[in-house]
């Protein structure tokens, strides 16, 4: 493989190398962990956001599996099980919403708890629900908590690193261009 394949197009005549992100070693993200306490409560909180937004995405992920199972659980046919979907994603866009709202007057270490906490009751409740209308309304409350978890953890997330999401994280290096 040619040093050109490796790093891409070459910058011939313009004066300029091609650099890659992991050619350079300078400063790491382990001295800033240590010298610097801001950057290490924001990863910190990263690393939590992320296990939030990881949760989402198994809850979510567990509707497809599981609705042919909810369907006989509630007994109906597959036109109500598809409301019931409907009716999730109306509640999802409806949290995404009311999260939006509420992102700047409440703390978000609250809002994000009280929804995980909503996530898990009505995760539990699913399975039991064996009246039709009630699987209903869990459902929507369902869409609800996690469409809050959805837009305040992805705003926490923007909030916390600002503009430094996009720097490197070195500071202060001769050899690195920000």
């Amino acid at each position: 493989m040619s040093e050109e394949e490796r790093t891409g197009p070459s910058n011939a005549g313009k004066g300029s190398e091609v650099t890659t992100s992991r050619s350079t070693s300078c400063c790491g993200v382990i001295n800033r962990i240590k010298t610097e306490p801001l950057f290490h409560q924001s990863l910190i909180r990263t690393a939590c956001l992320y296990l939030t937004l990881f949760t989402l995405g198994f809850s979510k992920g567990q509707i497809g599996p599981s609705l042919l199972d909810l369907q006989i659980i509630s007994g109906v046919g597959l036109k109500e099980g598809s409301i019931l979907l409907t009716t999730f994603y109306a509640g999802y866009m409806g949290g995404a919403c009311v999260g939006g709202a509420i992102y700047d007057r409440i703390r978000r270490v609250f809002t994000l708890t009280g929804s995980n906490f909503l996530l898990a009751l009505v995760t539990l409740a699913i399975p039991w629900c064996s009246v039709y209308l009630i699987m209903l309304v869990v459902f929507a409350f369902f869409g609800l908590s996690l469409g809050i978890t959805d837009s305040v953890a992805s705003g926490d997330l923007q909030y916390t690193w600002g503009l430094d999401g996009r720097r490197r994280t070195c500071k202060g290096c001769n050899s690195c261009t920000q």
